[in-house]
């Protein structure tokens, strides 16, 4: 009997995936999940869009230095139980409604305030917008230096503080030169 050869065609191999991916919890211990060169994207979900406030119904509703001032102590009052860092820093501030209806201003007395107010800023202005329904609400900070009393740290100092309020007392500063004001 002669053997005979037979030569079978090669069968075609599938493509493996390029990087193998480590298995998942389910799978056997060992056993390796190659990782898929086909990528879905997630389904988004349409989000609904809010109704917006006409323009015309938010022009209707006045808005002058009274309903700021009310909108403000809301504000302080809402920062107050949410926001501590922020009420602290608002908190006894003085707001005035500069040109316009749709900008206002914050009273500071150091520039360092607007910098400090910016991590809030935008979360204050959302909520203000929308108690108010002006949805151009805006507002910036304004730095006024107050002057403020000299503190008095020497004898000398002390002496023409007390002057200022009594000139009397020079009087008796030249009658009893021996006593130190």
């Amino acid at each position: 009997m002669a053997a005979s050869l037979r030569t079978e065609a090669p069968v075609a191999t599938l493509p493996s995936a390029e990087t193998p991916v480590a298995a998942s919890p389910s799978a056997p211990v060992g056993a390796v999940r190659l990782a898929s060169s086909l990528r879905v994207a997630p389904k988004e979900t349409p989000r609904p869009e809010p109704d917006p406030l006409p323009v015309a119904e938010a022009e209707k509703t006045p808005f002058g230095n009274d309903e700021l001032q009310t909108l403000w102590a809301e504000v302080i009052d809402h920062l107050r139980q949410s926001n501590p860092e922020a009420f602290k820093l608002l908190d006894g501030r003085e707001v005035r409604l500069a040109e316009g209806d749709d900008l206002f201003t914050i009273v500071a007395d150091s520039s360092l305030l607007d910098q400090e107010l910016r991590p809030y800023k935008v979360s204050i202005l959302e909520w203000m917008r929308t108690r108010s329904h002006r949805p151009q609400l805006n507002c910036q900070v304004i730095v006024e230096h107050v002057e403020r009393e000299k503190l008095i740290y020497a004898p000398r100092d002390k002496y023409e503080a007390m002057l200022a309020k009594n000139p009397t007392l020079e009087t008796f500063h030249v009658l009893f030169p021996e006593i130190d004001y």
